[in-house]
């Protein structure tokens, strides 16, 4: 355990709170480790970080890395279309970034296992006033950044601003790409502007999807699927000693789930990504006698379809009795089929 000079960052997600659905939560964690946290984050740029629910701290010896990361989170939240991705809104993200003196415990590896002190608590002071979509630093950050980066990463000073929680006051500099700095002092136009340089209402017209979209909005609703099944698989086999089921995943586009009664196989069903007769979730179902390992057949097929300008899944063929134009939500979708294969037992 030691004081050192750490630069730390702290990270919390605006909307988060009205993702009710547990499954869209696991969902969006896992997208921040695959990616966020495996392609930004490394052995060079940071020496400790910890997650829980839609927050990180991050922290570091060199503050132009972490401020690289937080501008590189930030442009992820910005560019992802989350609502294609099965989320109510667009998700948004504060960070707040700070440098001081702290307390950095080590475990007998010599790996950094906690930072503590008053400099941890002044940062998380600074992300709840951070706008969304924004990256805010104290004044002792940014002399850093003007000094060890000048031409890369720019600074807006915000001028004094009180902390969360009456942590004092402290001037605060949005840090932001060094080509966006010119982008946003020339967005503020004049009141004075002439009627024909006005912006005029028109009617909106309705959002188209790309081919991308559609595939990544299919590619996130199989993880969250994948998610369902995994948590409905385990609370049967806990809460039921008749069965017995087991989740195998097969590829990372593909998993089969098969349920045993008395020992003896009793239904099963299987899911996966593919492209047989349009790209999009193939699902197959049957007792001890159907092959779920066979790609080629299925039952049913989940595909994107839009409607009110946003992406659903739609069933083309259903079960008797369910309604083959109805538009399902990921989590619908998920309730729908697993009720599907519980039937049979």
């Amino acid at each position: 355990m030691s004081k050192q000079i750490i630069s730390m960052l702290f990270t919390d997600i605006k909307g988060y709170s009205s993702i009710t659905n547990s499954d869209l939560k696991d969902s969006l964690a896992t997208m921040l480790e695959n990616e966020f946290e495996k392609t930004t984050l490394n052995e060079n740029n940071h020496i400790f970080y910890k997650t829980w629910g839609d927050a990180y701290f991050i922290a570091g010896n060199d503050p132009v890395e972490l401020a690289y990361i937080a501008l590189k989170l930030r442009d992820y939240f910005m560019q992802k279309n989350w609502i294609v991705a099965g989320f109510p809104q667009q998700l948004k993200i504060r960070m707040g970034l700070h440098v001081d003196r702290v307390i950095v415990k080590y475990d007998s590896n010599g790996i950094v296992k906690d930072v503590l002190g008053g400099g941890v608590d002044k940062t998380a002071r600074i992300e709840p006033i951070t706008a969304p979509n924004t990256v805010y630093c104290s004044h002792q950050f940014y002399e850093y950044i003007k000094q060890d980066s000048p031409y890369q990463i720019k600074g807006m000073s915000k001028g004094l601003q009180p902390l969360a929680k009456k942590y004092g006051e402290l001037e605060l500099f949005e840090l932001m790409w060094s080509h966006e700095t010119s982008e946003n002092k020339n967005s503020i136009k004049s009141t004075s502007s002439k009627i024909s340089d006005l912006p005029i209402p028109m009617p909106s017209n309705a959002i188209e999807f790309s081919e991308k979209q559609k595939r990544d909005y299919v590619d996130a609703s199989y993880q969250i699927l994948k998610n369902y099944f995994d948590k409905a698989v385990s609370q049967l086999t806990s809460s039921n000693q008749h069965y017995e089921a087991t989740i195998k995943e097969v590829s990372n586009v593909r998993f089969i789930v098969e349920i045993y009664e008395s020992g003896k196989l009793k239904v099963g069903c299987a899911l996966g990504i593919g492209s047989q007769a349009g790209y999009g979730i193939y699902y197959k179902q049957g007792g001890h006698t159907v092959d779920f390992y066979n790609p080629n057949s299925w039952n049913d097929l989940l595909t994107p379809e839009i409607y009110e300008s946003k992406l659903f899944l739609k069933m083309s063929f259903g079960d008797s009795g369910i309604d083959r134009n109805k538009r399902y939500v990921p989590t619908d979708a998920a309730e729908s089929l697993w009720k599907r294969l519980i039937k049979w037992l």
